[in-house]
This record gives structure tokens, C-alpha cells and sequence, in this order.
């Protein structure tokens, strides 16, 4: 113990998972008290405490540096996120959504008052202390400035025994290092430190994500999907193989589809004669993830409207019919090829209008 003013409880609920709750009622109490405890996140251990004014100062006492440089606040959900950072940017919103919880700090810098740091761990120990404790809780990771980030218990107790209040043994964390940090600012983002989540996945997260949707997945919104990323190259002169990598993500779904089936053999011959191909194509089932991320959602009957928008939380208006007439595009099963074929044609049509207009 280093000069001895605090002793440092040490709670393990690696190797004894029914003391998680016990030890999350602990750190709240200490938390309250105004003390600082370290705990497990998904990426390295924490430096935790209550947001006020002399918990702050021993929390930057504690790692060496100035009390002005603002710390992040961990949290347990996005609303509490989207009312801490005040009037999130289009930007920060989808990054909340589409990247939390996990490893991924959002610096937001808001007009006329400080940058706030946010993030939603996903650690089942971390959420349960957030959410028992019902406010956000000003957070660091667990090591002296410019010494490595503590990843496992023992770490921290050679950092800081006898100086914190509690460390919580979680074992070793998932990741093994820091959250990436992502400063937005008017819309523009830009990353402070690469961490778990690398440059590519988060632009692949900030993609405009466009949905199609039918019943079995294995005609109509595969064609819509191909039809759909042809058109976006031709229009940004790329390879279809790169218009993710520029600002677009293509998917598709079906209502009742079963996993892992292939394209119907004359679907398949129809794309090929209209200059895409649905050889690999594999069905997914629509989720309710998917319809709530993508940005887009089409669908190829009318009736299918009400039955995804009632799988969306908010912005049902995404939900829109691929016919810009406002008619059916019915499922050819059961068909000759030639209906396949007008099947394709219609929807090669439809995706033209939808490619002007994004």
C-alpha cells in the first residue's frame, strides 16, 4: 500500500459472478461518498466518480493530470447520452445508434459551452453499476497519464492500492485496450484516438444505409439490391465493389425469409440478362436491427408498409414503396422466365428514381 491513507477494497466478481450485484450496490455507495473506484469495462479498466467538483479534483490528482482538461462521462443508455450532449448533430445521433453500447467514446463540441465526451459501455458489470447508480458517472482509464491502460485488476492495484476506494476484479477486459475517440463538430467527425473500432468501421457505420425488403428474400429485394449498388457506382464512377467504401450501404431482407437460401434459379437468369448477378446471394430474415438502422426502407407491395413500419421505434416515414406509381411489385414465383424478366424490369426502373433522388 502506497503511504497508506485509503484501504483499497478489492471485490472479485470474475471468479464469483453472484457478487456482481452485491459489488455494484458497493461502488454506487462508494460513488455516492464521493470516493473514486475502479471497475471493468469492455476495453480496459476505468477510473470512476461522481460528478462534482472535489471527486473530480482526486480523480485528476489520482492520474496526474490538470483538473481544467475535461474527463468523459460513461452512461447508461442513449437517451441519457443525447441529454448530456444537449442538441446532438445528425452525425453523433447515428453514431449513438449504430455504435453503442461498445468501444466508442463521441467527443460532441457543442456551441457556446465545452466539449462533452460520452460513452456507453456495453460491460455487463460497467451497465449495471450505470444503471443502479441512475446518472452519468465521470470516467478515465485506470492508469497515471503515459503509463499503459490497466487491462486486468492486479494492474490497477499496482497503480493506485491505496489510494482509490474499490477495485472491482472482472478479470482480464474483452478488448484489451482503449475505446476509439471520435471529436464531431458541426457534422464533421474526425477520430482522436484509434482504439477497438478502426477509421474503415466507423465510416461503414456512418454510411447511408438503404434496406430492400420483400417476402422470401430470394427475388424482388435481392434484384432491388443489385440494381440499386450498379446505379450508385455508375453515378459516383466506381466499382460496385467500392460504394461502401463511399458512403453506401446496400441491404436486403425479407418478412418471412429463412436464412441462407439462394436466389430462385430464373431470378438469377433474369439479373444476368439485365446485367447484375444474384449468384451468391444468401436470404436473411428482417429484423427489427435492421429496419431501425437503415436510413431507407423499401418495399415491393403495399401491404408490406404497415408490417415494417410497425418494426420501427421512430421515423416510420422511412418506410416507403420501391414504385414510384404507388403499385405492386408482385412476386414472380410460380412464373416463366418472361415474368421474371418484367419483374427485374420494373424494378430496374423503380432504383433508377431511387438513385436520383438520394
Amino acid at each position: 500500500m502506497k503511504e497508506g491513507l485509503l484501504h483499497t477494497e478489492i471485490i472479485n466478481i470474475a471468479e464469483d459472478e453472484s457478487s456482481l450485484a452485491s459489488a455494484a450496490l458497493r461502488a454506487c455507495e462508494a460513488l455516492r461518498r464521493g470516493e473514486v473506484i475502479s471497475f471493468p469495462t469492455e476495453t480496459v479498466y476505468a477510473l470512476a466518480c461522481l460528478d462534482e467538483p472535489s471527486a473530480k479534483d482526486s480523480l485528476a490528482l489520482l492520474k496526474g493530470r490538470e483538473a481544467s482538461k475535461p474527463f468523459s462521462f460513461l452512461v447508461a443508455s442513449r437517451e441519457e447520452a443525447r441529454a448530456l450532449l444537449g442538441d446532438p448533430s445528425p452525425t453523433a445521433l447515428r453514431l449513438l445508434e449504430r455504435c453503442t453500447p461498445g468501444p466508442l467514446t463521441i467527443v460532441f463540441a457543442r456551441k457556446g459551452g465545452p466539449a462533452v465526451g460520452v460513452r456507453i459501455p456495453s460491460h455487463r458489470f460497467a451497465r449495471t453499476v450505470l444503471g443502479a447508480f441512475g446518472r452519468p458517472i465521470l470516467a478515465t482509464s485506470a492508469n497515471p497519464s503515459g503509463e499503459p491502460e490497466a487491462v486486468q485488476a492486479s494492474e490497477v492495484k499496482a497503480y493506485f492500492d491505496g489510494e482509490i476506494a474499490l477495485i472491482v476484479d472482472g478479470g482480464r477486459t474483452e478488448f484489451g485496450r482503449a475505446s476509439t475517440v471520435v471529436r464531431v463538430e458541426n457534422d464533421e467527425w474526425s477520430v482522436e484516438r484509434e482504439g477497438v473500432i478502426s477509421r474503415s468501421q466507423l465510416e461503414r457505420c456512418l454510411n447511408t444505409i438503404i434496406l430492400f425488403v420483400c417476402a422470401g428474400n430470394t427475388c424482388r429485394s435481392p434484384l432491388a439490391e443489385e440494381f440499386c449498388r450498379k446505379l450508385l457506382a455508375r453515378r459516383m464512377r466506381v466499382p460496385v465493389s467500392e460504394v461502401e467504401s463511399h458512403g453506401y450501404t446496400v441491404l436486403s431482407a425479407g418478412i418471412s425469409a429463412k436464412l441462407g437460401a439462394r436466389a430462385s434459379d430464373l431470378a438469377i437468369w433474369a439479373a444476368r440478362a439485365k446485367g447484375v448477378d444474384l449468384g451468391l446471394h444468401l436470404s436473411q430474415p428482417l429484423t427489427d436491427e435492421m429496419a431501425q438502422r437503415a436510413d431507407f426502407v423499401f418495399v415491393v407491395e403495399l401491404g408490406q408498409l404497415e408490417t415494417v413500419r410497425a418494426r420501427i421505434v421512430k421515423n416510420k416515414g422511412k418506410v416507403l414503396l420501391l414504385d414510384p406509381a404507388g403499385g405492386d411489385i408482385r412476386d414472380p414465383a410460380g412464373g416463366d422466365y418472361a415474368e421474371y424478366l418484367d419483374c427485374a424490369r420494373r424494378i430496374e426502373q423503380a432504383i433508377e428514381k431511387v438513385v436520383k433522388e438520394l
